[in-house]
């Protein structure tokens, strides 16, 4: 968390859409596209509803990350409680969701570059299924 207060009730800030507005739809599009792997199908008009709404909240997302690096404007506990969220829509292939998002991209690509993300990611089973 950031030392100074404005920085850190945006962190806060985002945590809260995070929890809010961007996990709901990632969980719905977590399930119907790993509904293969448990032996059912995949509903493609709910992957699309959740890549809608997903979309949603990248048009917001875009408009706050233009100028910063980071949501808080540096690497802080508002980024890292999207990192699984943003490589599970990598993983089920719907990164063209932020793909012409020019911030949002650059943003990413800065968090998923990092060691310990990358660890993360491969010591993962899940994100390799």
């Amino acid at each position: 968390m950031p030392s100074d207060a404005q920085k850190a009730a945006l962190v806060d800030q985002f945590i809260s859409v995070e929890n809010s507005y961007f996990n709901d739809p990632l969980i719905k599009l977590i399930r119907e596209t790993y509904a293969k792997f448990m032996g059912g199908t995949t509903n493609p008009k709910i992957v699309k509803e959740a890549c809608e709404e997903i979309s949603n909240v990248f048009y917001i997302y875009e408009k706050l990350l233009e100028g910063k690096d980071y949501l808080a404007g540096e690497f802080s506990l508002a980024d890292i409680v999207h990192c699984s969220a943003m490589q599970y829509i990598v993983h089920t292939g719907q990164d063209d969701l932020f793909a012409k998002r020019p911030n949002i991209s650059r943003w990413w690509k800065n968090i998923s570059e990092r060691e310990c993300w990358k660890t993360t990611v491969a010591e993962n089973p899940l994100y390799s299924l």
